[in-house]
């Protein structure tokens, strides 16, 4: 198991989807993932306080805006894969420019069960 810190915030977050998960995501208050959840990319990414970054996809979509109120883990240096645990909020880079990395967000794994 991977160990990492946490402490609680509030943060405003934002995601570019398509229109029709958007819609969905509204209507049913659940995000499903259509990419295998064992990646260590299967859950929901948004920007950091970087904004987007020549790594963001997609760059047109549905504009998303959320807030999280729960823990959220202390900045992640690059190449760390190994943090799915549900209901943390990872923040690889998201918070700014703490470690070298060229894809800074937040990651909320599949699996979560707080709402935004």
């Amino acid at each position: 198991m991977t160990r990492y810190a946490t402490f609680i915030r509030s943060i405003n977050l934002r995601r570019i989807t398509s229109p029709s998960i958007a819609l969905e995501v509204i209507a049913s208050g659940v995000f499903r993932s259509l990419n295998d959840v064992a990646p260590y990319d299967g859950g929901m990414n948004f920007f950091g306080v970087l904004g987007k970054t020549p790594n963001t996809q997609p760059k047109k979509g549905a504009r998303m805006h959320c807030k999280w109120y729960g823990p959220v883990s202390i900045p992640l240096p690059y190449g760390s894969h190994d943090y799915h645990a549900p209901n943390v909020l990872f923040d690889f880079n998201g918070s700014g420019q703490h470690y070298q990395d060229n894809d800074p967000r937040y990651f909320l794994p599949y699996g979560s069960t707080i709402q935004l």
